[in-house]
This record gives C-alpha cells, structure tokens and sequence, in this order.
C-alpha cells in the first residue's frame, strides 16, 4: 500500500519512488513524477487534465510472454485483452533470452529452489517482451493477469484462461512499480 499520495494528481508513491518538491517556507510535496511536479509549478489545475482527473498518473510496467505462451500461438490474444482493459503496448519484442539476462530479470529469486527452473524454462524458446501504459498500469496489469498458481486463478484471467502450471503460466509481469522501472530497463 502506497505510502504517500502525488501532491497534484493524488496516485499514490511506493516507497522509494517519486521526487520531492520543498518550497522556501520549508513545505514539502511529493510528485510521483516530473509532469506532475512541472504542472504544479505552473499554477495548473488536475481536475483540469484528463490524464490526471481520476486520480494517476500513467505508468509504465512490463509484460513478458513465456515460450509456453509463445508456443501456443496467444501474443495476439494478449495484446488484444491488455487493449481491450484501457492499456495501450506502446513497445513489443520477441527475442530469445540468453541465460544471464534471465538471472537479471529473475534475480529477486535468486537461491530460491526454483530459481535454475524457472530461467532455463524462461531461456527454452522465444518470448515476447511488451512495455505496457496506461493509469495504474502495474496493478491493473497484475489483475488482468491473475495469480501466479493458474489453479487459483480466476476464469477471465490470462493464467486462468491459458495457464498449465505455476512455471508453465504464459505470462510474466512486474509486481510493482520498481520492479517494472528495473525490468522494462532491461529489455527497453
């Protein structure tokens, strides 16, 4: 749960994420980015922006098809449910990961007992890598994709609908704010 809110258009800060702004009078407000701190500065007004209206700002999060998902053919369903909720890809690639760059995107496993499985399954074919936008666009991502387990999860959810298994479960997404600042810089 976010700790502080934007001080213009009330999305809320992770911990550790967003700038803060002090004035001469010592008062402090937090951005949760630079267009929200420069349209602050300029005397604007957020019920005034479309963008930050309902309360956030874009974000940015990464989604990452698996070999499995690849395999079967669904990139294209995919994409079109990330459309069809509000987001927009504003970037995709299919590329093969090599072993080292797996690590790096798994590191937060790293010593876990299924850290070697999940990158040599991760490396064994083609995936599709996709920078994906909108309002709260890492929340609402991990809800269209559902649990990790596909057998908890819902019908109507990518894994739900698609998922064989907890390592065989189509899709990859960011769990956070920074870890989709970390693992979009990987790939983008």
């Amino acid at each position: 749960m976010p700790e502080r809110t934007c001080h213009f258009c009330g999305g809320g800060l992770e911990p550790g994420t967003g700038l803060m702004f002090v004035r001469r009078d010592g008062t402090v407000h937090f951005f949760c980015s630079s267009k929200c701190e420069r349209n602050f500065r300029m005397g604007r007004s957020a019920s005034k922006l479309k963008w930050a209206r309902r309360g956030g700002v874009l974000e940015r999060t990464l989604v990452m098809i698996k070999p499995d998902g690849v395999r079967a053919g669904l990139s294209g369903e995919i994409a079109s449910r990330i459309a069809r909720s509000g987001l927009k890809v504003v970037a995709s690639k299919r590329m093969r990961l090599d072993r080292a760059l797996a690590e790096r995107l798994y590191s937060p496993h790293r010593g876990k007992e299924f850290f070697k499985d999940l990158v040599d399954f991760i490396c064994s074919g083609e995936v599709e890598v996709m920078m994906v936008e909108g309002e709260r666009a890492v929340k609402r991502v991990r809800q269209l994709v559902g649990p990790t387990d596909p057998a908890v999860a819902p019908k109507g959810t990518i894994r739900g609908d698609f998922g064989k298994s907890i390592r065989e479960n189509v899709v990859h997404a960011a769990d956070s704010v920074r870890s989709a600042k970390r693992e979009l810089a990987l790939f983008f």
